[in-house]
């Protein structure tokens, strides 16, 4: 192991850091076209992940427009949808699901969504005065819109890309983690069994986080943003390489002020991944380090059994506080093991790159020693980075459609796969506004600040053109 650059480490090491500004992530405001912050909406926001190019991809599942069934005259009905239209189901959709009721009765589930469909419109009329009932959508319209124009991977993609070129920086660390959203459907493919998980069934999704800070009147917070969501899809193979999860959340982060093109360099130095040892590989160590990003996670020590046999070679006590770390000289790679100071979470082994080593020694680096000699090498910046995705998956809880999904040519799967990313649009609209707008986050809760886009939805949809076609055709 000498021979390959290892060596033990009884030093310490430190962080390099962003300025204040650069130190959490931060939002373009000038890419929604206002210059301050102060004129910043929700619904600028809103429109900015869900975009035209969205909006585009979502119409083209239909481009004929909805077929509504027929009539005894022999004449059948075709709604023509359009931005305005999907516009105005789209605020329904987010109306209801901020409201997040739901029956208990599985018989009466179809006609007690149609009820909820049918108040939210009216409550949403009788919020925008001055306009005619005509001017908006009828349920059984709502309802086929709702069911059937619905988000893929595909437009997730388009999506994630909005999420970080609204970014103004990442800051000083994202975190990748994973999702577990509960679904029973029979896409058996998709559908994955993790005992681990809280949901223990469902859709498994990846997801990379930042943190931004909204700073307010009387104190400040940090909250979690999105930057990309990937569904692990059964049917490109039921194991995935790590490798290309990191690759594609690199892709990600490195795009954020580089106008959604993938440089050559690392724009952002000094940005550290944090992950679980889900991620942790050897391979993945490799191409992480051979592009020189910055990384800090937890060990599977089945993985890394020589490095770990050379770090544990010569014993040693296991009580609460104890660590101890070995270093790479070659290649910067630091791994450590420590037994936590509270005590129930025991023995942890953290694999750090990218962590500036101090020597007592020096004159210019003993201030910086006497700081950081009493900190654990890379364990306590893990555990400080890593709980950011906990936090985003924790605000997702009853963010999401809360009624039944199939049916209307779309499959139970399909549906669970959109309310998913529509929550994670929901969530980091909110979570963008409040640190923007410098609010505290316990100052509005999720319902009212999302039944208030929504209503702002829908007063945009009056704005925009009627569809050319709309009503009946002659059946064939």
């Amino acid at each position: 192991m000498e021979a390959a650059g290892w060596r033990d480490f009884d030093s310490c090491v430190k962080m390099e850091e962003y300025n204040a500004r650069d130190y959490y992530g931060s939002f373009m405001t000038r890419a929604l076209g206002v210059g301050a912050s102060s004129l910043v909406t929700l619904l600028q926001i809103f429109l900015f992940f869900i975009n035209p190019g969205v909006i585009s991809s979502l119409l083209a599942q239909y481009p004929s427009g909805l077929y509504l069934g027929s009539r005894g005259s022999g004449q059948s009905r075709m709604l023509r949808v359009n931005e305005r239209y999907l516009l105005q189901a789209l605020a329904v959709y987010l109306f209801i699901t901020a409201k997040h009721e739901t029956t208990t009765q599985v018989t009466s589930a179809d006609k007690f969504l149609e009820g909820k469909i049918r108040d939210a419109i009216g409550e949403m009329h009788k919020l925008t005065p001055g306009h005619e009932a005509t001017e908006i959508l009828g349920f059984k319209n709502v309802c086929q819109i709702i069911a059937r124009y619905l988000i893929t991977p595909k437009i997730t993609k388009n999506i994630c890309a909005n999420f970080c070129a609204f970014l103004f920086s990442p800051g000083q660390d994202v975190a990748l983690d994973e999702k577990l959203d509960y679904f029973t459907g029979k896409d058996n493919l998709n559908v994955r069994q993790v005992l681990t998980k809280k949901a223990r069934i469902g859709l498994w999704f990846y997801e990379l986080c930042c943190r931004v800070k909204c700073t307010y009147t009387g104190g400040s917070k940090t909250l979690p943003f999105l930057m990309y969501v990937h569904m692990h899809d059964g049917y490109q193979g039921e194991r995935l390489s790590m490798v290309t999860v990191l690759m594609w959340c690199v892709v990600a982060l490195w795009s954020i002020g580089a106008n959604g093109v993938h440089p050559k360099d690392n724009p952002w130095p000094l940005t550290f991944i944090a992950m679980d040892s889900y991620y942790m590989s050897r391979a993945v160590v490799t191409y992480l380090v051979s592009i020189g990003q910055k990384f800090t996670a937890s060990m599977n020590k089945c993985r890394f059994k020589m490095e770990l046999e050379y770090l544990h070679r010569r014993g040693g006590t296991s009580k609460p506080g104890d660590y101890k770390s070995i270093y790479n000289s070659l290649t910067g790679e630091l791994i450590t093991w420590c037994f936590d100071k509270v005590e129930s979470v025991g023995e942890k082994w953290n694999y750090s790159f990218g962590f500036k080593t101090l020597d007592k020694n020096k004159k210019s680096e003993k201030a910086d020693y006497k700081m950081y000699q009493n900190i654990v090498p890379g364990y306590h910046w893990y555990k400080l980075f890593f709980s950011i995705c906990d936090r985003f998956n924790y605000m997702l809880i009853d963010k999401s459609w809360p009624h039944k999904r199939g049916g209307h040519g779309k499959s139970g799967f399909e549906g669970t796969y959109h309310d998913f990313v529509m929550s994670c649009v929901f969530v980091n609209t909110r979570n963008a506004y409040l640190s923007i707008k410098g609010l505290d986050p316990s100052s509005i809760d999720f319902y009212t600040m999302m039944s208030r886009l929504a209503v702002d939805i829908l007063k945009y949809s009056y704005t925009l053109d009627k569809p050319e076609h709309y009503g009946y055709y002659k059946s064939n």
